[in-house]
């Protein structure tokens, strides 16, 4: 594990997770003792790396830009550096910036101590700073598909370049004994070069981490392979095609192949390739080719640092954008996928709360028997046949003798049970195209189809007697009950469901009036003998 990694999750570790951000804060400043004694020996070795790392590149940009008597440089280098340490470690790579910077200024630049310190303080300031007021979440990796922390990254390299070279202004003028008119020039060279540096060199070090894993995963080869072989014709062209500073143009062609990658493929493979692309054209300029060298000193500082500002900027902010929208298209596809399938899910459900209404409109919940809604629209089919067909049928109405002294002597329990057995028992002593229901109470219905002969009849009822009339136990107590049974034809008893139920209920009170347990069959005369009390009737 390297060795910044394992600091930054030591330090993650030892702040308390569900404090909240004041208190988080407090945490981070009394850490106690042993942390320090733990890390202490880390944190000094890192800033010794960022130190030792400074040197050397302030070093190879000075030397560098010095042959060719370009100076200010246009790319500051260690200014991405600082920012990339900064943004790692916040205020405590502070000290690796500042002295990196300030042996720069001594050994290097031979500066006095005065203006190496004021300097050194503008190199360090200017990352923490921004840094800090950017809030930029350091500790977690950096994500090139969250455009609110590339945009953060860009806005954190500008303002590093500004507040640097504000810090910085008092020893600049001094230096170059610089007028109160030119401050700004030099101002202004200054944020472009450390503005340039740190968005050619901070993103392309947040990245490299990922680099080997994105190649490796890469699709669509052949079009990374076409897209690499269009920026290599366009890099030629431009550093030994164009001719002079007219055709400078053509420097935004070597863009496109760049912005192409970032957008169809990914920041971490188009960022590296960007930055090899600005190393060749810097040194081929430097050499005397293409289109930005004039044969003087001044023209390039600027073409360099806004190339890498601009182009920097444009790859960074177009290839988040691409890509948290490719992650926002996928992410809205599967919320898609999520809802037809819950919309899929709630429909079956949907259907199966409705067949069970149905049901339940349609059946006695007792017995399971189809009830006095379901009855008529059988009767309605049996009527409709019977009138194409001529074929009538029977109606029979069932009552359970007594039923309301089994209620009251041994309870609605037995009652129920009753009930349902006695619905088990007609069902079982039906034809399969008979339909029984259950109208209410202790009363039943049966329709029999195509049956007109009164012995045909009268056997059924027989039949049905005989069962219903047999002792059913119910926890362990044997009750006895019997039936009677009103029967009605159709159409020669009636031609309607509302006289035909009369007439079979007619023909019911007649059977109970004869001694009950038996059947009587409709006839016009039981119109004259009506019971006073129906409920004395069914009783």
């Amino acid at each position: 594990m390297p060795l910044s990694d394992q600091l930054d999750e030591e330090y993650v570790a030892s702040t308390p997770s569900r404090c909240s951000q004041k208190a988080s804060k407090l945490c981070l400043l009394k850490v106690d003792d042993w942390w320090y004694s733990k890390s202490l020996c880390s944190l000094i070795a890192l800033n010794v790396i960022i130190a030792s790392g400074y040197m050397p590149l302030a070093e190879v940009v000075r030397s560098y830009f010095q042959h060719f008597r370009l100076w200010p440089a246009p790319l500051w280098l260690p200014a991405g550096l600082a920012l990339f340490s900064a943004l790692r470690g916040g205020i405590r790579y502070a000290p690796g910036i500042f002295l990196g910077s300030l042996a720069t200024n001594l050994i290097q630049f031979h500066d006095s101590f005065s203006s190496s310190l004021l300097i050194s303080l503008a190199n360090t300031a200017g990352p923490i700073l921004a840094t800090a007021f950017a809030r930029l979440q350091t500790r977690r990796r950096f994500s090139p598909q969250d455009l609110h922390q590339v945009t953060t990254l860009i806005f954190a390299a500008l303002m590093q370049g500004a507040t640097s070279a504000l810090i910085a202004l008092p020893s600049i003028a001094v230096k170059h004994h610089a007028l109160l008119n030119t401050v700004p020039s030099h101002w202004l060279d200054w944020f472009l070069s450390d503005t340039a540096a740190a968005l050619l060199v901070t993103p392309l070090l947040l990245v490299m981490p990922d680099v080997p894993r994105a190649f490796c995963m890469l699709e669509r080869r052949a079009e990374f392979a076409l897209t690499l072989f269009v920026g290599a014709i366009t890099l030629f062209h431009l550093v030994s095609g164009s001719k002079g500073p007219d055709d400078a143009g053509s420097a935004f062609l070597v863009l496109v192949p760049l912005l192409w990658l970032a957008v169809r493929f990914s920041i971490t493979i188009a960022y590296p390739l960007f930055a090899f692309v600005m190393t060749i054209i810097i040194m081929a300029t430097m050499h005397g080719r293409g289109p930005f060298w004039s044969g003087g000193a001044s023209g390039p500082i600027f073409v360099f640092a806004e190339m890498s500002v601009g182009f920097g900027m444009a790859i960074l902010l177009l290839g988040s954008a691409a890509l948290e929208q490719q992650r926002t298209q996928h992410a809205l596809r599967e919320l898609n996928r999520e809802l037809e399938n819950r919309v899929i899910e709630r429909t079956a459900e949907l259907q199966r709360s409705q067949s069970q209404l149905e049901q339940a409109a349609l059946e006695d919940p007792l017995t399971g028997l189809p009830n006095r809604r379901s009855l008529k629209t059988h009767f309605a089919m049996f009527e409709a046949t019977a009138r194409r067909k001529n074929r009538p049928f029977t109606v029979m109405v069932i009552d359970l003798d007594h039923f309301k002294q089994i209620n009251d002597h041994w309870g609605h329990d037995a009652g129920d049970a009753v009930l349902v057995e006695t619905a088990y028992r007609l069902r079982s002593a039906i034809r399969q195209c008979d339909v029984v229901t259950r109208m209410g109470g202790d009363e039943f219905m049966l329709l029999l189809p195509e049956t007109n002969e009164r012995a045909d009849v009268e056997s059924v009822c027989e039949r049905l007697s005989s069962i219903l009339a047999n002792p059913i136990v119910v926890k362990n107590k044997t009750i006895r009950t019997a039936a009677s049974i009103g029967i009605a034809m159709f159409p020669g008893d009636a031609e309607s469901w509302q006289t035909i139920y009369k007439a079979a209920d007619l023909a019911l009170y007649q059977a109970k009036r004869c001694g009950r347990g038996n059947w009587k069959c409709y006839h016009p005369s039981f119109a004259d003998s009506l019971p006073i009390s129906v409920e004395a009737v069914h009783a």
